[in-house]
C-alpha cells in the first residue's frame, strides 16, 4: 500500500511507517483466515451440508439466506457501539462467539443421530445465531476501520484484503471440493468430510481473532450516549444522499441475486457442460477480477468511487444478457463472457468504499448498520423470487431470431434490465470530489492493455508520468496510547 512513496523527515517518520506496515500485515492475515472461514461455510458447501443432513429445498434456501439476513442485527451492533464506544471489544467478542458456534454446527449431526427434523432446525438455529453475532462484529469492524485507516489509503486497504480473499476463495473451493469427493470415494462419509472442512474453517476463523486483537484501536469521534435508539437510526434515513445510495444498492443487489444462483444450474442442466468447464469459467472470472484489481483501485483513488462503480455496473449489466443468447452448441462462448469478471472487484469493494467516504465521523456506525440491514433482505429474497419466476414462466416461450427465451432465460433478461436501470439511481448519488463519468471514460480509452494488469501507468488528470509527484503517507488514526509520537504530512482526523 505504501510502497514507492517518498518520506520526509527522520527516524520518527520511519517508526510511523513501520507501525502502519505492522497494522497492514495483521489486517491481511485476518483477511486470509476470515476468508477461509467464509469460503468453506457458505455457497456450495452449506448447500451440500444441508443435503447431507437431509434438509429440504426450503431449509437449504433458509440456510443459504441466513448470513445476509443476519445483517439486520447490525442495527443492534450500532446501538451498542454508540452507547459504549467500545468498538474493538465488541468486534472481538461478537466475532469470536460467531466463529465458535461453527464447532457446535459441525458437531450437531453426531449428537442428534436419527432425529433428522430436529437436527436440521437445530442447525438453522445455530447458524442464525452465528450470523447475528457475525453481523454485530462486522459493523463494529467497519466503524473501527473507518477511523483507523486514512481516507487516502482506504481503497487500497480494502483492495488488498479483497485480493487475498479472491485468491484464497479460488483455491480453497477446489481443494475442499476434492477433499469431500475423496471422503465419499473412501467411504468416510459426507458428514465426516463436512465436519473436517467446517472444523478447519472455524479454527482459521478463531485464529483470525488474535490478529484483530493485536490491531491498534482508534478513538471514536465525540458521541452522545444518551441519544434515543430510534433517533440514532433516523439519522441516516433523513439523509437524502444516503437514501439514494441505499436505493441504488438495494435495487442493484436484487437484480444481481435474482439470477446469480441459476448460472451454474443452466450450465450443468441446459448446456450439459462438464464440471471441469464450470470450474474453469468460474475460476476465469475470479482471475480476471484479481489481475485487474490494481487498475480499478488507481482509478477510484484518483477520480472517486462513484464514476468507477458506474462504469463497472454498466459493464457487469451485460453479463446476464449474454447468457440469453447462448445455447448448447455455443457454450464455449461462456469463456469470453466470464472475462466480464474484470468488473467484480469494483462491485465487491464499491459499497464499503463509498460508505466509508460518505458516512460522517459521528454516528458512522448507524449509517453502516442501516445500509447493510437494508441490503440484506433484498440479497436473500431475490433468489427465492427468481426461482418462483423461473418455474412460473417455464411454459412461456419468446423467440428473438434463432434464439428462444424460456424459463430461466427470462430471469437472465430481468437481471440485465434491473442491473442496467439501477444506474438511474446511482446518477443521483453525490460523492464529494468525484469526477464526471465521461472524464473517467476518456482516461480508460487512453489506457493500454498492460495498464489493466499493472494499474500504475495511466496518465491521470492530464499529467505526464515524468511529472507525477510521489504520494505522501497519510497518518493512520491510531489511538494516542498506541501511536508513535511522530506525525506524517497528509490527511488527519478532525
Amino acid at each position: 500500500m505504501l510502497g514507492g512513496t517518498r518520506l520526509r523527515g527522520g527516524t520518527g517518520i520511519t517508526r510511523e511507517l513501520a507501525t502502519w506496515q505492522r497494522t497492514l500485515r495483521r489486517s491481511l492475515a485476518d483477511a486470509a483466515l476470515s476468508t477461509t472461514l467464509q469460503t468453506l461455510t457458505t455457497g456450495v458447501f452449506i448447500a451440500g451440508f444441508g443435503l447431507a443432513i437431509g434438509a429440504s429445498q426450503l431449509q437449504i434456501g433458509i440456510l443459504a439466506a441466513l448470513p445476509t439476513l443476519g445483517n439486520i442485527a447490525q442495527i443492534v451492533g450500532s446501538y451498542l457501539i454508540e452507547r459504549t464506544g467500545q468498538r474493538k471489544s465488541l468486534c472481538l467478542v461478537s466475532t469470536l462467539v460467531a466463529r465458535l458456534l461453527w464447532f457446535a454446527i459441525l458437531g450437531l449431526p453426531f449428537i442428534t443421530l436419527g432425529a433428522r427434523v430436529l437436527l436440521v432446525w437445530c442447525v438453522v438455529a445455530a447458524l442464525a445465531l452465528s450470523s447475528m453475532f457475525a453481523a454485530v462484529g462486522g459493523v463494529a469492524w467497519l466503524s473501527w476501520m473507518k477511523d483507523l485507516v486514512p481516507n487516502a489509503c482506504k481503497a487500497d486497504f480494502l483492495s488488498r484484503r479483497n485480493q487475498i480473499g479472491t485468491g484464497l476463495a479460488l483455491s480453497l473451493s477446489v481443494v475442499a471440493g476434492l477433499f469431500l469427493d475423496w471422503c465419499e470415494l473412501r467411504g468416510v462419509g459426507s458428514l465426516t468430510g463436512f465436519a473436517w472442512v467446517f472444523g478447519f474453517a472455524a479454527a482459521c476463523g478463531v485464529a483470525a481473532v488474535a490478529f484483530l486483537r493485536s490491531t491498534p484501536d482508534a478513538p471514536m469521534p465525540a458521541r452522545d450516549p444518551y441519544v434515543p435508539f430510534m433517533s440514532l437510526l433516523s439519522l441516516p434515513v433523513r439523509d437524502l444522499n444516503f437514501r439514494r445510495l441505499v436505493m441504488f444498492y438495494v435495487f442493484w443487489n436484487f437484480g444481481v441475486n435474482l439470477a446469480s444462483p441459476f448460472f451454474n444450474v443452466y450450465m450443468l442442466r441446459e448446456l450439459d457442460c462438464p464440471f471441469w468447464f464450470v470450474t474453469l469459467v468460474t475460476t476465469l472470472a475470479g482471475v480476471a477480477s484479481l489481475v485487474t484489481n490494481r487498475f480499478w483501485v488507481r482509478l477510484s483513488s484518483e477520480f472517486g468511487h462513484k464514476p468507477v462503480v458506474f462504469l463497472a455496473t454498466l459493464g457487469n449489466a451485460f453479463f446476464p444478457l449474454c447468457w440469453v443468447f447462448i445455447d448448447r452448441p455455443w457454450y464455449w462462448l461462456l469463456v469470453p463472457v466470464h472475462l466480464l469478471g474484470m468488473f467484480n472487484s469494483v462491485l465487491a469493494l464499491g459499497p464499503n468504499n463509498i460508505m466509508f467516504k460518505l458516512a460522517p465521523d459521528r454516528n458512522a456506525s448507524a449509517y453502516l448498520a442501516v445500509f447493510n440491514a437494508a441490503i440484506g433482505p433484498a440479497t436473500a429474497l431475490a433468489p427465492v423470487l427468481g426461482g418462483l419466476l423461473s418455474s412460473t414462466l417455464a411454459s412461456v416461450h419468446w423467440s428473438i431470431g434463432a434464439t428462444e427465451i424460456a424459463g430461466v432465460k427470462f430471469i437472465f433478461l430481468c437481471s440485465f434490465v434491473l442491473r442496467l436501470s439501477s444506474l438511474v439511481l446511482l446518477r443521483f448519488v453525490t460523492e464529494p470530489d468525484a469526477e464526471a463519468v465521461r472524464h473517467v471514460v476518456r482516461v480508460v480509452r487512453r489506457a493500454k492493455i498492460t495498464d489493466l494488469f499493472e494499474g500504475v501507468q495511466i496518465p491521470l488528470r492530464g499529467e505526464s508520468p515524468a511529472n507525477r509527484q510521489p504520494h505522501q503517507i497519510p497518518t493512520p488514526h491510531f489511538s494516542p496510547r498506541e501511536a508513535v509520537p511522530a506525525s506524517v504530512g497528509g490527511e488527519t482526523r478532525d
